[in-house]
């Protein structure tokens, strides 16, 4: 019989700066497909070859808000308003790594995670 510890998880740790740690409750299914369908939305937008940088700009920015829309109810409040200061690849990173953990934290953490590099 196979196992799977992963159902089991309900929280993942995060470095926080400082030295300070912080669990948080993994991102539940709903919120896993609220957060994938605005990732979805903006680069079905900013696909198109005649859009300005500058309109991709504001449609990642506009993008990003929404996925700290989503995000911020697992957080303190004193770090909700902090969210947004990930920009929109770093809130990607995060939401992913909320929403299926790893064996190891996310890159930039201090520990090996998706997307370093090991020599």
């Amino acid at each position: 019989m196979r196992f799977f510890p992963k159902l089991g998880e309900r929280t993942v740790r995060l470095r926080i700066g400082g030295g300070r740690e912080l669990e948080v409750r993994k991102l539940s299914v709903g919120d896993y497909d609220r957060f994938n369908a605005f990732i979805r939305e903006v680069e079905q937008d900013c696909a198109a070859d005649d859009l300005a940088l500058t309109a991709r700009t504001a449609l990642m920015e506009r993008g990003g808000r929404r996925l700290c829309e989503v995000l911020e109810p697992y957080f303190p409040q004193e770090l909700r308003d902090d969210l947004f200061r990930l920009g929109y690849a770093g809130l990607i990173e995060l939401g992913m790594y909320m929403a299926f953990g790893s064996d190891s934290e996310p890159e930039g953490t201090g520990h090996d995670g998706p997307g370093s590099k090991k020599n």
